[in-house]
């Protein structure tokens, strides 16, 4: 008898509680191990779960898990994604000659697009997590090119294009946005001028007044009942803003209100060159004659037309937050030799272009490396 009293002080307040919180059952004089355990594990239940969980903590061991070094992870590299989309092109050693064959593609062309979001738990120490690399990403997109060593000639071949081309432009979204067709075009945010904003301001405003004389209208009977209703729901606004503020300033704060101390999103301790984007050579021709490397381009009556933007190497990245303690080039932009031609004719090598009665059009917009970082 004394030995159990000596284990039971032993145990001490631990062993207390697993006696004062036992049900009945084991209470009565079942002893058997399963039991004990079992009494254990209910107790365990009652202080380290139920009792949280009511005041709207969960456990501390119940978030994301976090990796100790990830590399690479939901990341894309292109290499020398070459496109001719509608065009007469080089793009090795050779000629290309074409003399009245059109080529038409009835929509866009797309090439070495990439949209990633920024979902990867974060690590303790990651590097180039959810980021894009794209090395000479080529497009020749209703154009005549020369991009090798040759010539390219185009006599009564015209290259049209009923859609917008794009190349190589690069999106990576934070964690909430999904993805959408527009959302791979990084486009310039509008800033509106000083009175711009008042009259959207205004249009607000009245906006607003037309809803509530829309709401009051429906009360119903004379203009009485309409001020009498305005009235009464001003008073009953009053009251109803009142009543919280009191109540907000008595009640005091639960646990619950203010989060759990573990329930925090996870932190890197060292992060290099996460959600961001590396470009080289992403070079497009759209709706243009081009010289890329070492030759001529010849077009005789063969206009290009584009009905469509034409969109080149650029980027858009939401930042995710929060950042490592330690960050180098996160969420960061590095784009070299982004080259474009669009509605041109260039020489942007050693060689000859010539073009006769053949014009270059495009119904839309030239974007080249645009870069937003939000």
């Amino acid at each position: 008898m004394q030995m159990k009293k000596a284990g039971a002080v032993a145990f001490g307040a631990l062993a207390t509680v697993a006696v004062i919180g036992a049900p009945a059952s084991a209470a009565v004089g079942n002893t058997a191990p399963e039991a004990k355990a079992q009494t254990m594990r209910e107790v365990g239940g009652q202080f380290l779960g139920t009792s949280i969980a009511r005041d709207g903590w969960g456990s501390p061991w119940g978030g994301p898990q976090q990796a100790l070094a990830v590399v690479g992870t939901g990341s894309v590299a292109n290499a020398a994604a070459w496109q001719i989309c509608g065009s007469d092109a080089v793009a090795g050693v050779g000629v290309t000659l074409n003399a009245s064959s059109p080529d038409t593609v009835l929509d866009g062309c797309t090439n070495a697009n990439i949209w990633l979001k920024q979902d990867t738990t974060k690590p303790v120490i990651g590097a180039l997590n959810d980021s894009a690399i794209a090395v000479a990403s080529w497009q020749a997109c209703g154009s005549a090119v020369g991009g090798g060593i040759a010539g390219t000639i185009a006599i009564q071949a015209p290259h049209t294009m009923l859609g917008g081309c794009d190349n190589s432009n690069i999106v990576i979204a934070g964690p909430g946005d999904n993805y959408t067709e527009s959302a791979t075009v990084a486009t310039a945010k509008v800033k509106l001028t000083p009175a711009q904003k008042q009259q959207l301001k205004a249009a607000k405003m009245a906006a607003k007044r037309q809803r509530l004389a829309n709401k009051l209208a429906g009360v119903g009977g004379n203009q009485t009942d309409v001020v009498r209703a305005s009235f009464m729901a001003k008073k009953n606004n009053m009251l109803a803003a009142k009543h919280a503020v009191s109540h907000n300033a008595a009640a005091p704060k639960s646990m619950g209100d203010w989060g759990s101390p573990w329930d925090l999103e996870p932190q890197s301790l060292v992060s290099v060159g996460s959600g961001s984007a590396a470009q080289v050579a992403s070079w497009q021709a759209c709706g243009g004659t081009a010289v890329w490397g070492v030759g001529g381009v010849i077009s005789s009556g063969s206009p290009n037309t584009v009905f469509g933007d034409c969109r080149n190497a650029t980027v858009h990245i939401t930042q995710d937050d929060p950042t490592a303690v330690i960050s180098v080039l996160d969420n960061s932009s590095i784009n070299v030799a982004p080259w474009q031609v669009c509605g041109s004719n260039t020489v942007a090598g050693v060689g000859l272009n010539a073009s006769v009665q053949s014009p270059n059009t495009v119904f839309g917009g030239c974007h080249n490396a645009d870069t937003i970082i939000d």
